[in-house]
């Protein structure tokens, strides 16, 4: 089952400086990498990432959160 959440994502390709929320699935989520103060990249593959307004410490909280309710999950 995958686990998705909301995260306040700036829109690729647009110079916007707003951010929308949108459902994002953790467990696709290969890396995680600063991007400024208190943003963050999401990184799905070597060339695909997003740009959420989250703080890189909080992101790997959430991560490891998933993590944790994926392992309970699988103990059926």
């Amino acid at each position: 089952m995958s686990k998705f959440i909301e995260l306040p994502v700036f829109p690729s390709g647009l110079r916007n400086t707003e951010y929308v929320y949108m459902p994002v699935n953790i467990e696709q989520i290969a890396y995680v990498m600063p991007s400024s103060k208190d943003r963050c990249k999401l990184y799905f593959s070597a060339n695909e990432y997003i740009d959420v307004d989250i703080d890189i410490n909080e992101m790997k909280d959430i991560v490891k959160c998933t993590e944790k309710v994926k392992s309970a999950d699988n103990t059926d």
